[in-house]
């Protein structure tokens, strides 16, 4: 007894780990294939056009996806603050391209002489003559071409187009959801007004003698899932038939004739009643064609939407695939980024270097044109100088050597000189004073 009770207590622990186990596989499956459905692949059938639409099964967006789509939409309304609208127009090479040509004759107006000559040159151009249009394009190119790099784009084109995706399909599936259940509505009105056309015939059989088939629907009528069909032609009791009309009919086949006033108000009844016949004949086809019609309508647009959604994943698949690339290229392109800033870094450091060897050198030679002209003005003050000290001295040795040949003649004054004399040339001299004595 002990060992069953151990064994069936084993049994049981097995099965609770077989449950759980299967449980959660079926959690874990139902999470990954089920779990993010949004809006399931739902079949809406038309009454009598035999047209089918379906809707899109979509899935919800992850909360990665939400939380960066939240994050873009701030960065875009923050930018959309503080951005100012520019009212200056931005050209492009296919502005200057495609010109008119009153456009450019407005630009710029040529005086008589120069229209003449355009226009003598535009009769008969030259051969290797530029087209004006591209000389123009071909400048602007030149002047206005920049380093666009192969980046993420700052605008998250991918996570705005996914979103894009989500709200298109959402909206043809919340129109298709309202058609299922106005279609739910009609049927049930439609089983209403079919009951009540019912209950006319027997009326109008009672009151007229003629018998009518109310407006059948078909057997099933195919809802949202194909799986789930909406039964019109279940069984209905039929609706009693009103004492006084039963009454009037027994006592109209036992008792008498009708008056012609009787008869009168019978025919009158019966007008009415056929009238509310055909005004719940003519309602119910006028709902079922609108219907069709809102059927036909929402598969043209879901045509369209097909088209429009697959250009968008087409769009998404390639841009994906220019991502992949862009990340296996990343790497090598910061280190080039990263090489090309040192560079651009070293030039900027070359160049202020440059600037201020040139600054320098500037100042080094206003310093020696200085220095030169300060030179020159000492140079020709020391020549001035110079040469009046020059001619200080030259005076000097010229009166020195004037002095010295003067005391030089007077030495050789001083020097007697013996002259030998004839003696004719003897007088006899004898001064006044010693006459006078």
């Amino acid at each position: 007894m002990a060992n069953g009770d151990k064994l069936c207590d084993e049994v049981r622990k097995e099965m609770a780990y077989a449950y759980e186990q299967s449980e959660l596989l079926l959690h874990k499956m139902r999470n990954k294939y089920v779990g993010n459905v949004a809006v399931e692949l739902i079949t809406l059938h038309g009454f009598q056009n035999g047209l089918q639409v379906q809707s899109f099964r979509t899935t919800r967006m992850t909360d990665e996806l939400q939380e960066r789509l939240r994050v873009i939409h701030v960065e875009m309304q923050e930018l959309a603050k503080n951005s100012q609208p520019t009212s200056e127009k931005t050209y492009t090479v296919l502005d200057f391209i495609h010109k008119p040509k009153a456009e450019a004759s407005t630009d710029d107006k040529p005086t008589a002489g120069e229209s003449h000559k355009r226009h003598s040159t535009a009769s008969h151009p030259k051969e290797e003559a530029d087209d004006p249009r591209d000389v123009a394009a071909i400048a602007f190119a030149s002047s206005h071409m920049q380093d666009y790099k192969l980046k993420t784009s700052a605008t998250k084109q991918m996570a705005l187009l996914e979103e894009k995706m989500y709200e298109v399909a959402m909206g043809f599936n919340a129109k298709l959801l309202e058609l299922r259940d106005l279609k739910l509505r009609l049927i049930e009105q439609i089983q209403d007004d079919n009951t009540t056309i019912k209950a006319l015939d027997i009326d109008l059989a009672a009151l007229y003698g003629t018998v009518t088939t109310a407006l059948a629907l078909p057997a099933e009528f195919h809802l949202g899932n194909s799986s789930n069909k909406a039964t019109s032609a279940a069984t209905t009791p039929k609706p009693p038939v009103h004492p006084v009309l039963g009454q009037s009919c027994a006592r109209l086949g036992s008792t008498y004739e009708l008056s012609p006033l009787e008869t009168e108000e019978v025919r009158i009844q019966c007008i009415q009643l056929q009238r509310q016949r055909q005004a719940l004949d003519s309602k119910i086809v006028h709902a079922v064609q609108t219907f069709d019609e809102a059927i036909y309508r929402l598969r043209r647009e879901k045509l369209k939407l097909d088209i429009a959604l697959k250009k968008g994943e087409i769009k998404l698949m390639t841009r994906l695939g220019e991502l992949v690339l862009l990340e296996q290229f990343e790497s090598k392109e910061n280190l080039l980024v990263s090489k090309l800033e040192k560079c651009k870094t070293d030039k900027a450091q070359v160049v202020r270097e440059l600037t201020d060897c040139s600054d320098q050198l500037v100042s080094k030679r206003k310093d020696m044109d200085e220095c030169q002209r300060t030179e020159s003005a000492v140079q020709s003050e020391f020549v001035a100088l110079k040469q009046r000290q020059i001619d200080k001295e030259l005076t000097a040795t010229e009166q020195d050597i004037q002095a010295f040949q003067t005391e030089k003649q007077m030495r050789f004054n001083e020097l007697d000189v013996i002259v030998a004399l004839s003696k004719h040339q003897l007088r006899c001299l004898q001064p006044k004073d010693a006459d006078a004595a």
